[in-house]
């Protein structure tokens, strides 16, 4: 043993299970420069503590090694590293070896109920990323969680400070408004990529026209639009013909109008220029795509 100054040194000393200063359950102090060692406090504890050194405790069924004032704790939960404002609070110095510098190896985790890493902001109030035993990793707090093994579940992914298009996709069903017998109803397809949403139908919505005018209603909020957004789109049927039309998308509601010829031109957003007689609706194969955000 070396005292030198307020520091403590061990050489070639053998291993034992803890080290020893005073009488366990009797209070010892060493007023030294910046430096105390003190054991006992409780019936069976052992421990060294320099207040800028090293704290060691052994007893009671609970193992504690504390480093620094604001340093490393280690209690029977695993190893907790308390740190000082603008410093690191644990660093991992590798040595500079050629394909033999390694980091950090951790052994943890075996399902979706554990983790082998967790990162909470500051506060501890935020998780900021976890990889999970099963697998799965999750940064942030999304939606859905764990989705497993391999996966990466996270709010958004940007390269290069650009948002990576991510793809959703469903069906909802749609209701036609402005026919004989009121209104009709088929089903809609959708994907959403990134930012823009299609719609598609695979299969004819059509009856007998009532109105000069047609909507649909029943769209889901994951493919209304920010706020109204006007498009082209074919297949629209009108008194049995397959015509090329428009559509304004408002809320969970699309507005048709139909591309009329006036002289050399066409006339876009003609909504009110549907037969109030006839074959009315959509046909298979009609899409539109538009922005949602």
């Amino acid at each position: 043993m070396d005292f030198n100054g307020s520091n403590i040194a061990f050489f070639n000393c053998p291993v034992p299970s803890y080290i020893s200063v005073g009488t366990a359950g009797v209070p010892f102090t060493f007023i030294g420069d910046a430096s105390t060692i003190v054991t006992g406090g409780v019936a069976g504890d052992t421990a060294i503590r320099a207040n800028l050194g090293l704290v060691l405790a052994v007893g009671g069924g609970i193992n504690a090694l504390s480093i620094g004032t604001n340093g490393i704790a280690v209690s029977h939960y695993g190893i907790q590293a308390v740190g000082t404002s603008g410093f690191s609070t644990v660093q991992v110095i590798a040595p500079v070896s050629n394909n033999n510098s390694f980091g950090i190896t951790v052994t943890a985790g075996t399902s979706a109920s554990d983790w082998a890493l967790l990162l909470n902001n500051a506060a501890n109030n935020l998780s900021l990323l976890r990889v999970f035993g099963d697998g799965s990793v999750v940064v942030g707090n999304p939606s859905g969680g764990v989705e497993g093994a391999g996966t990466i579940n996270a709010h958004n992914v940007f390269v290069e400070g650009v948002a990576v298009s991510t793809k959703s996709s469903g069906s909802f069903t749609g209701t036609l408004n402005g026919f004989f017998s009121g209104s009709i109803t088929g089903t809609v397809n959708y994907v959403i990529t990134g930012n823009m949403a299609t719609l598609y139908a695979t299969a004819n919505i059509q009856a007998t026209s009532g109105a000069v005018t047609m909507t649909m209603t029943g769209l889901p909020s994951a493919v209304q639009p920010a706020s109204t957004t006007n498009v082209p789109c074919a297949h629209i049927v009108d008194n049995s013909l397959t015509c090329l039309g428009t559509a304004s998308i408002s809320g969970g509601t699309i507005t048709f109008g139909l591309v009329l010829v006036s002289g050399t031109r066409t006339t876009t957003n003609n909504q009110n220029g549907f037969t109030a007689s006839g074959t009315k609706g959509i046909a298979a194969q009609w899409s539109i795509t538009y922005p949602i955000g």
